[in-house]
């Protein structure tokens, strides 16, 4: 009886079967298009060149203003001065919209969007394109 009645629901399923197996493929495909297509971005420092340095400012014995390499306790200021590599290693070009460099000593951050050079040319926007398979590399100095 169960037996009959499972043939008799296939039979009625046998004409959408088709359909049924259109409609899956294509949301398999449009998964496999979203995991493999969208951009993917790496980002690291450029180890060749790069400075960065704590100061602090003091009057010498001559009365002149002098800055002199510090520890993070006492500097005044800090100079910055690297070079970031952005790679596209996904199928798809992406946009950069926003940089932001967060700085800490001694359990204080300071975020700041540096004026950048990219690929040697200075940009103001913090915008910019990095196409599939490229490596753009950020210069703040």
């Amino acid at each position: 009886m169960l037996v009959n009645l499972l043939i008799y629901s296939m039979k009625l399923l046998l004409p959408f079967m088709t359909l049924i197996g259109v409609v899956l493929g294509f949301c398999l495909n449009l998964i496999k298009d979203y995991i493999q297509n969208k951009p993917k971005i790496r980002t690291g420092i450029n180890e060749s060149s790069g400075k960065f340095n704590y100061y602090k400012n003091f009057v010498n014995e001559n009365g002149f203003d002098v800055e002199k390499i510090a520890t993070p306790d006492e500097a005044s200021f800090l100079e910055l001065k690297i070079k970031i590599d952005v790679y596209n290693i996904g199928k798809s070009d992406t946009a950069i919209k926003d940089l932001m460099i967060d700085a800490t000593a001694n359990n204080t951050t300071m975020s700041f969007q540096p004026e950048l050079k990219i690929n040697g040319e200075t940009n103001k926007d913090y915008t910019f394109n990095v196409k599939s398979g490229s490596i753009t590399t950020l210069d703040y100095t």
